[in-house]
């Protein structure tokens, strides 16, 4: 079974759910780290014998050849937000497939359904029936025949312009400019990357005017007590962003961890920062249009705006 959105409390209930109708004796968890289930909080729940193992350990020769050699319909596997890559045929996902051909018994947790858009879900569904979709494309009709329940999250995005100089946007255009000359055959995704940060600069004053406000950037530069880097959130916080992560996976992880449904993005409007920001609103709109596909009615929310015209730097 594919679960969709589950929150760690909704996640243990369906695993003791599934033992409860499968009659399993053992359980396999794999999860990254930052999303980790407890394996003894588990077993005590179910009373099965519990193996738990990081995201890193799949493909690992310790772990692979002992539960090949094991794992049958006595066990089941839970796969917890190990959609890591996009890359279908990623090693990781070959070597879970074969743990997942050794028993009819699995359940795959992810937040959401896909990394950048819906094509990723086959990665999911791969999981569910190994083979089954070999090389095919995502189509909608593939959600009717597969077990899936969706709990759908939905995100609001704002942005709040601040003050910049007069002379920001000569000084913007000579710093890309700067950065293209010096990019010899670098990658060209470099340039927009560092613009982005170097925006960033005419964020400070915004920053150290809310010192009651929480922000959250890419790095530390900023060196402020109420601005965390993305990889040291907590969750419940209300984080303002001064910067919006280049990964997509990032920014899944951001939110997954966060637990934030309204987001807001200080901005210059210079057009890096317009270029991050239409980025993240249209996977926002990604999504709702896969839960709307799926017949998922969303409530009307107040939203950003998501023009999708070619931006420029």
């Amino acid at each position: 079974m594919i679960a969709l959105g589950y929150t760690k409390a909704e996640k243990l209930n369906r695993i003791q759910k599934m033992v409860q109708e499968s009659g399993v004796q053992k359980i396999v968890l794999f999860s990254p780290p930052a999303f980790a289930l407890d394996g003894k909080e588990i077993a005590s729940l179910t009373g099965c014998e519990t193996e738990s193992y990081t995201y890193d350990d799949i493909i690992m020769y310790r772990v692979f050849y002992p539960l090949l050699e094991k794992v049958d319909a006595s066990y089941l596997l839970v796969i917890n937000e190990c959609l890591r890559t996009r890359k279908r045929s990623d090693l990781t996902y070959n070597c879970l497939h074969h743990y997942l051909n050794q028993t009819p018994h699995r359940l795959i947790f992810e937040y959401f359904p896909f990394v950048s858009d819906p094509n990723d879900f086959m990665i999911l569904l791969d999981k569910e029936f190994p083979g089954k979709y070999k090389g095919r494309p995502f189509e909608m009709k593939f959600l009717q025949e597969a077990p899936v329940d969706i709990k759908p999250h939905y995100y609001t995005l704002n942005q709040t312009g601040v003050a910049l100089p007069a002379n920001a946007r000569a000084r913007y255009e000579q710093e890309r400019d700067a950065l293209f000359n010096s990019l010899g055959e670098g990658d060209p995704e470099n340039v927009p990357r560092r613009l982005h940060i170097w925006c960033g600069q005419f964020k400070r004053a915004y920053v150290d005017a809310h010192p009651d406000m929480n922000f959250v950037a890419r790095n530390g530069r900023l060196r402020r007590d109420n601005v965390a880097v993305y990889r040291k959130i907590q969750p419940g916080i209300p984080y303002h962003m001064v910067d919006i992560p280049r990964r997509q996976m990032d920014i899944n992880d951001f939110l997954k961890i966060s637990e934030l449904h309204d987001l807001h993005f200080i901005t210059t409007h210079l057009p890096v920062d317009e270029v991050y920001y239409h980025n993240l609103a249209d996977w926002i709109q990604h999504l709702e249009e896969f839960y709307a596909q799926t017949g998922i009615c969303a409530e009307e929310r107040g939203r950003g705006s998501r023009g999708t015209a070619p931006l420029h730097l």
